[in-house]
């Protein structure tokens, strides 16, 4: 890959990766440094292998990318000396929507890592319907059905 078709792919698709690690990190800084360490990683990527998808792989780099560094957050958190929260604070929020996406996560690697990828997709990069089944290499009904599938998953959680 040459300097002109990385800065094309960059260009392109950094404010959708950016847009896709700030939904799972919340804080701007953090996400950031998560793309730019993104791209690299894709570029170390594209010297050595094939990509089948850009988009596919720059948002499965960045979402485990962001996933890491969440663990790593939770682990030092947990071991923080810290004082407790007051009830009700936005920090709470934050936790609980953590434990909730955790939660969800695991039970869709569970179910198949298809739906799983059909979730990122949909809420961390809000991509349409025909961008995810061309991202999956799947029909536009199959989209449909994996959607379908979701919700009913997601319903469990409700």
């Amino acid at each position: 890959m040459n300097k002109a078709e990385f800065t094309a792919i960059y260009e392109s698709l950094a404010a959708k990766v950016m847009s896709g690690i700030l939904r799972l990190v919340h804080n701007e800084a953090v996400a950031e440094d998560l793309v730019q360490e993104t791209f690299l990683q894709f570029l170390k990527t594209a010297e050595t292998e094939k990509i089948a998808s850009v988009k596919g792989l720059l948002f499965r780099i960045s979402h485990n990318l962001a996933v890491d560094f969440i663990r790593k957050d939770q682990r030092s958190e947990n071991r923080a000396d810290t004082e407790q929260l007051p009830g009700g604070s936005a920090q709470d929020n934050e936790m609980e929507y953590r434990v909730l996406r955790r939660s969800i996560i695991e039970r869709l690697q569970k179910e198949s890592d298809r739906l799983l990828e059909f979730y990122i997709l949909t809420v961390d990069y809000a991509l349409h319907i025909d961008e995810i089944a061309r991202e999956l290499g799947v029909s536009r009904r199959s989209a449909f059905r994996l959607r379908d599938q979701l919700k009913s998953v997601l319903a469990e959680f409700l």
